[in-house]
């Protein structure tokens, strides 16, 4: 290579590495590095060097510092960590450039750009202008805008984002991108670590995560990190990123407003964003694959407002002696506890598998009086409209008399008055053949469901929806019982799951079998939803 060949290639590499090479000047690029190996080699050497030379700088300005603090030391970490991430994403443009190419043909052939990112899926996707994407094309650096539906793009750094639609979003670099407006999820493996998501208020630097940014029209950017950290800092008006920036940690989430607004902690929320997990769950759904067509109706339960008690047993990060409750309105609160927190027999035994082998349950003895116990709260006291569902399989040999499902009761002087309160009876015929009977209890009212036949073995749905006027049961989805409305008197009792209050405040009426779902709304759901949720859970539908 010449001097003036040396120094054409280096101003391509700055001019990659800052994000403001042009189409025709990253043709060139590319051309330079697929024919000439010595070029690849004077290529990547510098941007190795170039790497170095900033960490370097980082090192120097802190031990400039008589002491570092903290939170300096996780600057500079997360400072290190984009140089490294730039680096990684140079060198995968370097191999991505310089992979063998087709023979020339004898036609000039069309000057191609080089894509950035790849179209994983999409979910009603459409495109305003430009090309309309399909499954596995690939994407130059561009301006897009995404109309409604969803796109999971692949850069080629690795990283995966999710967008949601309306959104208008720029692809800068294989390992950058420019977020205008609207909404995405991104999930970034270690080895993609440094990629970068910007708005026009602040940029966001990931450091091995998974995270949502929404950048809203009252110009603000709202940043949530569900896994790991990012490194996160305002844009000054010169469009340029500020040095130094904080590191947002997991479970943590902010708002960056423009001008002299400043930050604010703002609370995290996941159902917020439609995250690749998800996005792969509406997918396969589309494909009837059971189990994800419950998992994408899954998230959108857990996003309705009405719903304060929501629990599937099969989150990882509940504690060993806990369940976690996955209701986005109540998010944080309502955990249950496993059993009376005494006796290690009374906690329930978790199941490996539910309705799916992926998804959990738990199984509960009534001869060891097995619940689960959740304190008073005000929003499991409800006046105006109630509905109580389940996915059980219960153990037909071992119920005898009344197996309480779920209740909201205190025990008091006389018999049990529950706020709600939803469980089998079993009733044997002159034959000695078992029956169910599904029954819901408001106040003192209650209302009974004829005999119906459990198989042994399979997972049932019971829903019990009251209101000022009328209570309906139902049975995998259809209407087993109608009634007059409840008379939902609440209570200060605790909640329980598998059994409800005996005598003394004892533990009586336990339920024999298995649950894997248990809910509770503040509203009295239709015929046609408590039908659609038995649809979309139902191991039997294919």
């Amino acid at each position: 290579m010449t001097p003036s060949q040396r120094h054409d290639l280096a101003q391509l590499a700055e001019k990659l590495r800052d994000g403001e090479i042009l189409a025709d000047e990253h043709a060139r690029l590319e051309q330079i590095l697929g024919s000439d190996a010595e070029a690849r080699r004077f290529y990547l050497d510098s941007q190795l060097l170039h790497a170095s030379l900033q960490t370097l700088l980082l090192n120097d300005a802190d031990t400039a510092q008589p002491r570092m603090p903290a939170s300096g030391w996780r600057r500079m970490i997360a400072s290190v960590a984009v140089v490294a991430g730039l680096a990684a994403a140079c060198i995968a443009v370097l191999f991505w450039s310089a992979a063998p190419r087709p023979a020339a043909s004898v036609e000039p052939a069309a000057v191609s750009v080089p894509a950035v990112a790849r179209v994983i899926g999409s979910v009603d996707a459409h495109w305003l202008g430009g090309p309309r994407f399909r499954t596995g094309a690939d994407v130059a650096a561009q301006r897009l805008q995404l109309a409604r539906g969803l796109v999971e793009l692949r850069f080629a750094c690795g990283a995966s984002v999710v967008l949601e639609g309306p959104a208008e979003v720029t692809l800068d670099t294989p390992s950058q991108m420019t977020l205008h407006a609207g909404r995405l999820a991104a999930a970034v493996p270690n080895d993609a670590v440094g990629f970068v998501v910007r708005t026009p208020d602040a940029e966001v630097v990931d450091l091995g995560t998974e995270f949502g940014v929404h950048s809203g029209p009252l110009a603000a950017t709202d940043v949530h990190v569900f896994k790991g950290e990012v490194a996160l800092g305002p844009i000054h008006r010169d469009r340029v990123a500020v040095v130094s920036k904080e590191l947002l940690t997991e479970g943590k989430a902010k708002r960056i407003a423009a001008g002299p607004g400043g930050t604010e902690d703002i609370s995290v929320d996941e159902l917020a964003f439609v995250t690749p997990r998800e996005f792969q769950a509406r997918l396969k759904s589309m494909d009837a694959q059971p189990y994800y067509r419950w998992l994408a109706a899954h998230y959108r339960f857990r996003r309705d407002p009405s719903l304060i008690l929501y629990y599937t047993f099969d989150d990882p990060s509940s504690l060993s002696h806990g369940v976690s409750n996955a209701a986005g309105a109540t998010a944080g609160k309502l955990e249950a506890t496993m059993g009376d927190g005494i006796d290690p027999a009374s906690r329930p035994q978790r199941l490996p598998g539910g309705r799916w082998p992926a998804q959990r349950a738990l199984g509960f003895d009534p001869a060891l009086r097995q619940h689960l116990r959740v304190p008073h709260a005000k929003e499991l006291s409800v006046t105006q409209a109630v509905t109580v569902l389940a996915w059980i399989r219960p153990h037909m040999p071992l119920l005898d008399g009344e197996a309480v499902i779920l209740t909201k009761s205190a025990q008091l002087a006389g018999p049990r008055a529950p706020n709600y309160e939803i469980g089998l009876s079993r009733t044997r015929d002159d034959d000695g053949r078992g029956f169910c009977r599904l029954f819901f209890q408001t106040g003192d009212r209650r209302l009974t469901s004829a005999d119906f036949t459990v198989v042994p073995g399979e997972w049932i749905l019971v829903a019990a929806a009251t209101n000022a006027d009328r209570t309906i049961l139902y049975v995998n989805g259809e209407a087993v019982a109608e009634g007059i409305g409840g008379d939902l008197m609440p209570n200060d009792g605790n909640l329980l799951v598998g059994a409800a209050l005996g005598g003394a405040g004892g533990i009586a009426d336990c339920f024999a079998g298995a649950i894997c779902e248990v809910a509770v709304m503040r509203r009295f759901a239709t015929e046609e939803e408590i039908h659609a949720i038995y649809t979309a859970g139902s191991p039997a539908i294919r």
